[in-house]
C-alpha cells in the first residue's frame, strides 16, 4: 500500500425541494487569511541613567528612532558687489548708434536688464525702422533721433516733411505770439459800437457800404442790413463819420486797386499775423498798406492779437491784422506793395 493519502471523492447532495428538516446554505469564498505584521523588538537599555538624556517613563518601551534629515532651505543671496555706476549720455549713444535702438533700451542693457540683441528679436518690424532712422541720420547728422524714426515711419521724402515740419512750426508760432497778446481794448471797442448802434463804415476789398453792427463773433459779424459776413473779408470798420473825413487824405497803390492782393486763409502765410511788434509803436503814427491798395497813416490806439485800433479824431478805426500787406512805424519809408 501506499502510503499517500488518497483523496477523499466528492459527494453530491441532490435534495428535493419541499424537503422537511433540511436547510441548504449558500455555498461562500473563504475569509482571506490575516496580514502578517512584522514587529521590531528592540532590547531593553540597562538600568542606570542615561548619559545622553533622561530616561524613559518606567512601563513604556522606547520604540525605534528614525533618522531625519534636514529639508532644503532657502539659498542663501549672493553677495552683492559695489553699486554699478549709472551710464553716461556717451555711453547710451554709442551703445544705441551701435545696436540700431531706441536710448531707452541702450540704458536697459547697461543697467543689467534686457539686452539689444534680445529686443531686436522681439521687436523685429520696429527694430527694421530704427535702422532706417540711423542710416538717415549717417547721412544727415543735423536731424535728431525723433526726426529720422518719424521721417522713416511717415515714408516721405525728406524735403517735403521739413516742409511740413516748417509750416507747423510758423503754425505753433502764431498761435503762441496771439496768446501773449491782450484783446481787452478791442473786445470793449466791438461791445462799445454793438450797444450804442452806431452807422459804420464797412471797408471790404470790392467796396464799402454803411451798416449797424449787431453782434461780433471769434470768425463773423451780424450787420443790420447786410446779415452775416465774415471777418476775413472785412479790410476796415470804423464810424462812417469818421470814414468819410478821413478819405480826403487817403492815399492809393494803383496796382493792388486795380488787382488786390489775394486773401490768405492760412495766418502762417499772410505778410502780417504777429501783434507783437505794434506794442512798442502804441501812441505813434503807423502807415499801414491794406491788401486793396489803400494807404493809411494815422496814431495807432490799442493792440489786440488780430486787430488794430488806429485813432481818428474822437473815434476809433479798426483794421485788423489780415487786411495788411506791409506797415512801418513813424519816419519810417512807406510800405511797399508785394511782388507778384
Amino acid at each position: 500500500m501506499s502510503d499517500k493519502k488518497r483523496p477523499l471523492p466528492e459527494v453530491q447532495v441532490v435534495v428535493r425541494p419541499g424537503a422537511p428538516g433540511l436547510t441548504v446554505r449558500p455555498r461562500t469564498a473563504p475569509a482571506p487569511a490575516p496580514a502578517q505584521v512584522q514587529v521590531q523588538v528592540r532590547p531593553a537599555a540597562p538600568a542606570g541613567p542615561s548619559p545622553s538624556g533622561p530616561s524613559p517613563s518606567p512601563g513604556r518601551a522606547p520604540g525605534p528612532r528614525l533618522a531625519t534629515r534636514p529639508g532644503p532651505g532657502p539659498r542663501p543671496a549672493p553677495r552683492a558687489g559695489p553699486p554699478r555706476p549709472p551710464p553716461t549720455e556717451e555711453q547710451l549713444q554709442a551703445l544705441a548708434r551701435t545696436e540700431r535702438v531706441p536710448v531707452r533700451i541702450a540704458r536697459g542693457a547697461l543697467e543689467g536688464r534686457m539686452p539689444c540683441k534680445i529686443w531686436r528679436k522681439l521687436h523685429a518690424e520696429e527694430a527694421r525702422r530704427f535702422d532706417e532712422a540711423y542710416a538717415l541720420l549717417a547721412r544727415h547728422p543735423e536731424l535728431g533721433l525723433q526726426e529720422a524714426f518719424g521721417l522713416a515711419q511717415a515714408g516721405i521724402p525728406l524735403e517735403e516733411w521739413k516742409a511740413r515740419r516748417d509750416k507747423a512750426g510758423r503754425k505753433q508760432a502764431v498761435k503762441s505770439a496771439r496768446a501773449q497778446v491782450a484783446n481787452d481794448a478791442v473786445a470793449a471797442w466791438f461791445a462799445e459800437s454793438v450797444s450804442a448802434g452806431m452807422l459804420l463804415a464797412v471797408v471790404e476789398a470790392e467796396q464799402t457800404r454803411t451798416d449797424t453792427l449787431l453782434a461780433e463773433a471769434p470768425v463773423e459779424l451780424t450787420f443790420a442790413q447786410g446779415g452775416r459776413a465774415e471777418k476775413l473779408r472785412l479790410l476796415a470798420l470804423g464810424p462812417a463819420a469818421a470814414w468819410e473825413a478821413l478819405q480826403p487824405a487817403l492815399g492809393r497803390e494803383e496796382a493792388l486797386a486795380a488787382r488786390p492782393a489775394p486773401l490768405q486763409r492760412q495766418p502762417d502765410k499772410r505778410p502780417v499775423s504777429d501783434a507783437r511788434p505794434f506794442l512798442d509803436h502804441a501812441g505813434k503814427r503807423l502807415q499801414l498798406l491794406l491788401r486793396n491798395g489803400l494807404r493809411l497813416e494815422l496814431p495807432l490806439a490799442a493792440v489786440g492779437p488780430f486787430d488794430l485800433l488806429l485813432q481818428v479824431g474822437e473815434h476809433r478805426l479798426l483794421v485788423p491784422l489780415h487786411a495788411l500787406v506791409g506797415w512801418a512805424g513813424e519816419g519810417a519809408p512807406p510800405p511797399q506793395a508785394p511782388a507778384r
